[in-house]
This record gives C-alpha cells, structure tokens and sequence, in this order.
C-alpha cells in the first residue's frame, strides 16, 4: 500500500469540536494528571479525527496543538514497560501497543494534511515540508517503539517510511529545513533528517542497548541527523567501504565492503558525525563532562565516552572480524539447557536447591537464643533445610543453539519461559556431555511470532557452586547466600573471581564463603562487571 494512500473519510463521524479552536479547549478538560485515562481520550479522539472530513489547515493546527500533550502522554506511559523484563507481561504489551497506535496515529494525521498540500490545497500546499518531515518523524517514532520493546521491526513498518521519504524526494522537499520545537538539541530538522535518524538508530545495535542508552542516542541524533545527508555517488573515500541502504528494498542500513552501486542505492555522508564523536570521546578522556559536551546527564564520563566508542564502531568502521570463530549448529543438535539469574544458575551447577551449609563448629543468630532456652541448635533451620531437600529441583529451560564460538552463544527460545534483561546472568548447558559455563544477556530481540533470540558473552572458567554471607555487627545472625566462584584463567589474563548478588561489593569488605565443607573469610577487592542481578570481583583469601 502506497505511504498516502489513506483510509476513506466518513462524513458522518462526529466530533466534540469542528475547528482548530474548538479543539484547544477540548484539549484543557483531558486529564493529563490521569495518564492512563488521557493517552485513551487523546489515542480515541485522534482515530476519529484521522476519518473525518476537516479543513487541512484546521487538521495540521490541531495537530501542532497536540504534539506536546502526545510526546508528554507518550514518556508517562512508557513507564508501564520501560527496564522490565522480557517478553513483556500483558499489562505491559496493551500499554506498548498503545504506544505504537499513537505515534502512527500521529503519523496518518499529518499525512492527510501532506497529501492535501501535493494536490494543491491552497490552505497548507506551503506546509508540505512540514507535514512530511512531522510524518516521516512519527513514523520513525514507532519503528523506535520496537526497539524500545526489543521487538523486531515489521518489513512493513520499514518499507512505510522508506516510501515516505521517497515521496518527499520526488516532492524536492526533503532537504528542506523546518522547525521542530520537540528536537530539544536543535530545533530543526527536515524530512531527510528524520529518515536517517530512524535508520542510524537501528543501525546502532539497539538490541544491545538498555533502554536509557537507546533514548540517550536518539536524542543525539536529533542533532546528528541534522549534520549528514543522503549521497547519490559512493564517497570518494572508500578504504572502510560505505555506510548505504537500498531504497527500492528497503534494505537496513549497515557498512558494505565492497560498496554496492546502483539508481536505487543511496550512501550516508557519515564523516561529520564521526569527527564529532571522536572528538568528544577526546574531550571526555581529557577530563571533560558530558554535560559541557552536549551529551546530556543521564551518564558517567566513563560509560558516556564507552557508548560514543561503540556508535563509532557501529557507524564508522567496517565491522570487526571475530577473534574467535564461530560455528554454526546442526539442525538436529540437542538444545542446550539454560537456568535464568544467579540462584537459579547455582541450584542447576551444584544439582541441589540451596540450603544453608551445616555449621557445627559455630552457632549464630537465633539458633543462639535456641540453644539457651532449650539446649540446643534451633530445630527450625534443620527441618527447613530438610524440608528443601525433599522437593524438586526447578527445570531448566530448552533454548536452541544456533551458533557458538569460545567467547558465547545466539539462542532461540520457540516455546514460553522464563523472563530475562540485558546483563542477566544465566548458566548454559551446551550439550548434555559438556559442563555448565555461566554468561551474561548481550542482547535480545523478539521475534514476530513471540520467539526470543538472545546473545550471551561468556564469563570465563567452569563456575563452582558456593556460599557467601556478610559479616560485621551490623550483619549479626545474617544467612548464607548463593554464589558462583571462577577459577583464575592464565591463558586469558583473568584472576580468581567470584559472582555475589548486586550491591555486595565494597573494597575491603570482609565476607565468608562456605567452600568445599569449610567457612573461610575473605576480602574484596576490585568489581570487574556488574551485571542485572550480579556483580563480578576479585578478592584476597586463601580457599585451598
């Protein structure tokens, strides 16, 4: 279906106003304090409008009136599923959805008012530019929408908008600069800018984002889209091949070395952003904020100047060739055997639940008091322990392998499981004759059809099952809990480590950990990651 070609408008459908004005105060009685109820009111009052026979100019200044009230409803109720797991729970995926239907309900709007103005209505032919470029920019709104999701885009979604921008190309408007108060870095930007501002988004690796990341580098590229351009003619320089897409394919953007050439492909002129970044990655060694830097305060230097490191890396360089090989699976390969966060990954190596290790040298907490009014340790943690042992291991879950290499995993899980984040830790059982290794969620993208792909980066060593427990008086009488430690690895540079629960590491920590029938005590030292329900780090302490 041609981009402008629009549902028919339905004479009989009735509206609370029949102007620009009217509209203005329907809009003060929506109670944007109630978000849930004001995103229905506006998402239903919107549908309505975008089937109803109104004056062009009157529908494009109902519009300009709603784009704050929309861009405010829309960051309010992305709250309902922005940092949850995934996939998304009901209640999370209906407030999704309602996302997505009012951003391309914007969109279908100002297309109507676009169309208007290519057959010549007096009233908004001037504001062509306007209404492809705010057309163009909902559109990539939505297509942002499934990466905020970690949801794949539909090839429907991407050949919408690659012909939105051809139509503006054709029109000769799609340079054209327009105002746009919501780009809070410039306050303009074009209908070329908002194409290659969906496109360089999607060409960052979202998947890999955490959703902080993926709105901090949108919100760059309301500045950066505005500095680079679209280029019939490779760029002279071609030692890094070209960054191109295909218009008539709708193709992703992405680097090709050798660089493809054709009527229908077209080559981003990248090297202005890329001088900027580098130069900011400069700045930010040097010292500098990220604020001074127009980088916003949403990071650290040190994760501001590793985000600008990977958009380099993913925009301007030809990608890295694998240090490690990677090998494809069979098709009848045992699916590997996956448990999902840090307890669950100790229950699956030790091949027991958890229970708290006996201690007859030492008698804590409550079994103190226990032991002094009854002469004995507190019969309550041994029955409990008893209790555990009786029940039932939880399953793993069934992932299908769909490559390997040495330093991690692609998996596809087909059926329901478990829920997961990016930086999760899970434990992999490769093959039933290989051992249990540990890793971290890379990235994840959900398919069409509710399939989850994932990427896991190993961490490196066999994991050992053990137990931890914080010491001090503030921590009197506190339990053990699970922990994983790995063995130093020469060949890779990598000392002893052990994986805590989140928000354990302080240096110099004292901690004991139960290993091999034994509680020893030992100090923290350095964190080396720290992952959604893990922190990595070294400590000093004899286990043998």
């Amino acid at each position: 279906m041609h981009a402008l070609e629009l549902p028919p408008l339905d004479p009989s459908q009735s509206l609370e106003f029949a102007d620009a004005r009217g509209f203005k105060e329907w809009l003060k009685l929506v109670p944007m304090i109630n978000v849930r109820q004001a995103h229905d009111d506006v998402l239903n009052t919107l549908s309505r409008l975008n089937i109803s026979p109104v004056l062009p100019i009157e529908r494009l200044k109902m519009l300009e009136l709603l784009r704050e009230s929309v861009a405010m409803l829309q960051e309010e109720n992305a709250k309902r599923y922005f940092g949850r797991p995934f996939p998304l729970a009901a209640a999370e995926d209906s407030a999704w959805q309602d996302n997505l239907r009012l951003w391309l309900a914007m969109s279908q709007g100002y297309r109507h008012c676009w169309l208007a103005g290519l057959k010549h209505d007096v009233t908004v032919a001037d504001h062509c530019a306007l209404c492809g470029q705010r057309a163009i920019r909902y559109a990539a709104l939505a297509i942002r929408e499934y990466h905020l999701a970690y949801r794949s885009i539909p090839q429907a979604r991407w050949a919408d908008i690659y012909d939105l921008y051809q139509i503006a190309t054709k029109a000769d408007i799609a340079n054209k600069t327009v105002k746009d108060s919501l780009n809070t870095q410039t306050e303009l930007s074009s209908c070329t800018a908002s194409f290659l501002q969906a496109a360089l988004l999607a060409a960052a690796n979202p998947s890999a984002m955490p959703v902080r990341q993926l709105i901090w580098t949108d919100r760059l590229l309301d500045r950066w889209s505005n500095q680079t351009t679209l280029l019939t003619e490779p760029p002279e320089r071609s030692d890094r091949g070209a960054l191109a897409l295909d218009l008539e394919e709708a193709s992703e953007l992405k680097r090709y070395d050798p660089i493809p050439v054709g009527p229908s492909w077209r080559y981003v002129d990248i090297d202005p952003v890329g001088k900027r970044i580098k130069k900011r990655i400069k700045s930010l060694r040097a010292g500098e904020l990220p604020a001074q830097l127009g980088l916003g305060e949403d990071f650290a230097a040190s994760t501001a100047e590793s985000n600008l490191v990977g958009l380099f890396h993913e925009w301007c360089d030809l990608p890295l060739e694998r240090g490690m090989p990677r090998h494809q699976s069979l098709d009848d390969a045992t699916p590997a055997q996956l448990a999902l966060g840090l307890n669950t990954a100790h229950q699956a190596i030790s091949g027991k639940l958890f229970t708290q290790p006996d201690e007859l040298h030492e008698v804590r907490g409550r079994a103190i008091a226990d032991f002094q009014l009854f002469g004995g340790q507190a019969h309550h943690l041994s029955s409990s322990n008893a209790a555990k042992e009786v029940a039932a291991l939880p399953e793993l879950e069934s992932w299908l392998m769909e490559n390997e290499s040495a330093l991690g995993f692609k998996l596809n899980r087909q059926g329901p499981g478990g829920r997961l984040n990016h930086s999760q830790l899970i434990a992999v059982k490769p093959r039933p004759d290989q051992p249990i290794v540990v890793g971290s969620v890379r990235w994840l993208e959900e398919g069409g059809n509710g399939e989850l792909n994932i990427g896991v980066r190993l961490l490196p060593g066999i994991p050992r099952a053990v137990s931890v427990r914080l010491t001090g008086v503030n921590n009197f009488g506190s339990q053990f809990t699970q922990a994983l430690l790995l063995p130093a690895m020469p060949a890779l540079h990598t000392e002893t480590s052990l994986l805590v629960p989140n928000s354990w590491h302080k240096a110099g920590k004292i901690i004991e950990i139960y290993v091999d029938g034994q509680i020893r005590k030992i100090k923290l030292e350095q964190m080396i990651e720290r992952g959604q329900d893990f922190e990595r780090v070294t400590f000093q302490g004899d286990l043998s």
